[in-house]
């Protein structure tokens, strides 16, 4: 072997064969992204997420979209486009399943993908792993604490 082929070899060695800091890193990332997700996830209070299971039922119940708004006071009898039908099709489906705990798994593993898919999303355009790790945690609280994390979240 040449001594090209030596230095190419220890680099190939080194990016597919993961060390153990690597590991390391990667563990306390995922402990800290499940911890994040269930911390955000919390108890289900929003109003938001009680309309979507208002709208899902009346959707399963007709098997078609809602075009005029009864539910609010403000918009009654006006014409609607439901942005987020399969939101409340999935939340309501969900509750019937496995009730409200569901419902809060429904919402813990949604904030982990957005907060999982964001880290790698952003890792893929910086390169740097800890940059990219730390801007979804911020992005994700910010989200959160805007109150964002609703079914128009999710619908988009």
């Amino acid at each position: 072997m040449t001594p090209a082929t030596d230095s190419a070899q220890i680099v190939e060695d080194a990016v597919l064969a993961p060390s153990d800091s690597d590991f390391v890193r990667d563990a306390i990332w995922t402990l800290l992204a499940l911890a994040w997700a269930g911390y955000l996830a919390g108890p289900i209070f929003d109003p938001p997420i009680f309309g979507a299971l208002v709208r899902g039922n009346w959707i399963l119940a007709r098997q078609a979209l809602p075009t005029i708004d009864t539910w609010s006071l403000a918009g009654s009898g006006l014409t609607i486009a439901n942005t987020t039908w399969l939101f409340d099709i999935v939340a309501t489906s969900v509750q019937e399943l496995f009730g409200d705990r569901g419902l809060a798994g429904l919402k813990f593993f949604s904030i982990l993908s957005a907060i999982l898919l964001l880290a790698h999303y952003l890792r893929l355009l910086s390169g740097e792993h800890f940059i990219a790790r730390l801007t979804a945690l911020a992005a994700s609280s910010a989200l959160f604490f805007s109150g964002g994390f609703t079914p128009f979240t999710f619908a988009l």
